[in-house]
């Protein structure tokens, strides 16, 4: 089996899924661009391919340095 999102109105659709999980989960404001997405089923197994842009606001991104220890 093999599935790729290509339309425009599923990837923006797909792409707000996660900017809004990514800050449930984690409270980072980030808007994601999901450009392409692959999925392949071979053996039971599932392989993704995604090209994915984001962005965040320079205090989000601070933010997150803080949080890991690299300021």
């Amino acid at each position: 089996m093999r599935m790729r999102l290509s339309t425009k109105f599923m990837k923006n659709m797909v792409s707000k899924i996660i900017s809004k999980s990514v800050y449930k989960k984690t409270g980072y404001k980030v808007n994601v661009q999901l450009n392409k997405i692959d999925i392949e089923m071979v053996d039971g197994k599932i392989y993704l391919h995604a090209d994915v842009d984001g962005e965040i606001e320079n205090e989000e991104f601070m933010k997150i340095i803080k949080s890991i220890g690299l300021d």
